[in-house]
């Protein structure tokens, strides 16, 4: 069974992933990739590893209307596919579209399915138990539509109650028992984990208090214990809009939580650190190459990027800053934008260090992005690769699409297209 990657409007869910590293602890990348199929440096193609990475190309652009993106093998062919919700315009039911790969990284039309209402987020797992990737939808309201893989590639309708007020939504397994189970981040300010049985159901959930309005969520073994642990970044918001009713509409401060699961799927009181200004988006890997996971943030307001170095126990230090590298999508008191700014860890240039890309959302004219920071080896960035897309980018989707050992992008937009953005080398 293949493994998969979600990246949310605002940020991202994922499980731990090998991204090709030598070092045996860069598997613990964030939660806001997909989960990349494991190629090993050395098994990557001579091509590849004799050649310069340069950035990525636009393979082509799907139509596509969506708010959250995921990814992973729905059928099984070695190809990872792609599945986009919809949140629908709060007219009537959301949808969700599951887009095949031929192989080559070139999609499928899509098999679309109905939710029950609004689709807020997205993330993909084996929650029915039968070795089949599944997914499920969240939205606003108290609902999780479960869609189990039928076999091959097509799914069926599961309607189960869930938290209210969902932002985002991650999958990975905390508790150690075999399925996976589900972390969201509410409007209520809190995180709620709930855990998945070998039927597909979910446990009531445990609640855990974040501060401000958790906007994004990364998984990923920050303390090396072999037990999942969150992160997530959050906001303060400064307007009238109460807490769990809506996003309110002026973003302040910013930073991010952390959560050591304790090693039963319960987590520790959440550990706090200052970021920028409008803490966007979140992401965990191995940047420094010492075994331990960092911490990567996005912030909206003063477009910066924040690096935490992790101390080797999950505790962090101040972060490093770059200017000019946050998603860039909004200004104090202006309204959130759809597009939080989203930030992915995987090696992207396979030279075995682990790098960033953050979107870049459209602003004052100008066109979106997506920026590539390139890692020399220790987590000190240099100037990004820029890659421009048309319009706005509202989230993306890490994986191999056209295997050839290489992660590529899935980059859902906000003028309703799916763009295909393919790593290319010289």
């Amino acid at each position: 069974m293949a493994c998969t990657l979600v990246l949310e409007l605002a940020g991202c869910g994922r499980t731990a992933l090998e991204s090709g590293s030598a070092r045996p602890n860069a598997a613990a990348l964030d939660a806001a990739t997909a989960l990349l199929p494991e190629v090993a440096r050395d098994q990557r193609s001579a091509e590849v590893r004799a050649s310069k990475w340069a950035g990525f190309v636009l393979q082509a652009n799907y139509a596509s209307a969506g708010n959250s993106i995921a990814a992973g093998d729905f059928d099984d062919d070695g190809a990872v596919d792609v599945v986009v919700a919809f949140w629908g315009n709060g007219v009537g039911n959301g949808r969700a579209s599951v887009y095949r790969n031929r192989g080559d990284g070139t999609l499928a039309p899509p098999l679309t399915y109905d939710t029950t209402i609004e689709a807020q987020s997205v993330a993909v797992g084996d929650f029915s138990g039968d070795r089949k990737l599944d997914f499920v939808v969240t939205n606003g309201m108290e609902d999780l539509d479960l869609f189990v893989n039928l076999g091959d590639g097509s799914f069926a309708p599961r309607r189960l109650h869930g938290p209210e007020a969902v932002v985002v939504m991650a999958s990975a397994d905390f508790n150690r028992d075999g399925h996976p189970d589900l972390a969201f981040t509410t409007q209520d300010r809190s995180i709620d984990v709930v855990f998945g049985d070998v039927m597909g159901r979910f446990s009531p959930p445990l609640t855990y208090a974040t501060g401000p309005i958790a906007l994004s969520l990364a998984v990923s073994d920050l303390n090396r214990d072999g037990r999942p642990d969150l992160v997530a970044a959050n906001t303060d918001f400064a307007g009238t809009c109460p807490p769990g009713l809506c996003l309110p509409s002026g973003l302040t401060g910013g930073g991010v939580n952390v959560f050591l699961n304790r090693g039963d799927g319960t987590f520790g009181p959440g550990a706090t650190y200052s970021a920028g200004n409008g803490t966007a988006a979140v992401a965990a890997g191995d940047l420094d190459g010492d075994g331990a996971p960092d911490v990567a943030a996005t912030n909206s307001v003063d477009d910066t990027l924040s690096v935490f170095f992790n101390a080797g126990d999950g505790s962090f230090g101040p972060p490093a800053t770059y200017a000019n590298a946050g998603s860039g999508t909004t200004a104090l008191g202006e309204p959130y934008p759809p597009t939080g700014g989203g930030v992915a860890a995987a090696d992207f240039d396979g030279d075995g260090h682990v790098d960033l890309a953050v979107i870049r959302g459209a602003q004052s004219g100008r066109n979106g992005s997506v920026l590539v920071f390139v890692n020399p080896g220790d987590g000190r960035f240099g100037p990004p690769f820029t890659s421009p897309v048309t319009g706005s980018p509202r989230g993306f989707a890490v994986a191999d699409y056209n295997r050839d050992g290489l992660p590529d992008l899935a980059v859902v937009m906000d003028d309703s297209s799916l763009a295909m953005l393919l790593s290319t080398y010289e």
